[in-house]
């Protein structure tokens, strides 16, 4: 018997499979398993372990000469934004980027939340159902961080840029 699941995470599929056999007043074992899905990961977008490692050793080797880094633009992998695109996304000025890389939290009215301005960042996160995680982003759209939102704003949790980098680089622009 063959039998397609669809189910949430913390399901024992293997355990289903026992409950089905014994419901039958029989015995059952499970022979084959694969997963197919993981949140928005499906099987008909992944490579394989091999040909994943010969495209990130072409990201590599390319960002050592000046072309996109590790995952841009490169077929088959998907950068860490868009690994992240079901959270919501806000968006910091040049003076916001530089008090949240700086550990400051960015109050909640401040924040641009496109396309939904008007609801203020905790609506926008409610909305979103994400536990209050959100895509932290400078104004152009580069993906700096993940944050947190508290009673206080926004804070940082996860930093995904390069943080003394990107500090210089704004420093720069700004000065």
């Amino acid at each position: 018997m063959t039998v397609k699941v669809a189910c949430s995470r913390g399901t024992y599929v293997r355990s289903l499979c026992a409950d089905v056999a014994v419901s039958l007043g029989t015995c059952g074992h499970l022979h084959y398993l694969e997963r197919t899905k993981v949140g928005c990961f499906g099987i008909e977008n992944s490579l394989d372990p091999e040909a994943a490692g010969e495209a990130l050793n072409k990201a590599i080797a390319g960002a050592a000469i000046g072309t996109p880094h590790a995952g841009q633009g490169i077929e088959g992998i998907c950068t860490v934004d868009e690994a992240l695109g079901h959270l919501p996304e806000v968006f910091l000025s040049p003076d916001q980027v530089w008090r949240f890389l700086n550990g400051q939290t960015i109050r909640d009215t401040c924040l641009d939340t496109r396309p939904g301005p008007g609801i203020g960042l905790r609506g926008h996160l409610e909305s979103a159902g994400t536990c209050g995680f959100t895509r932290v982003k400078d104004a152009c759209g580069n993906l700096l961080a993940l944050g947190k939102t508290s009673e206080f704003g926004l804070k940082m949790e996860i930093m995904v840029a390069d943080g003394p980098e990107y500090l210089k680089q704004i420093f720069k622009k700004n000065s």
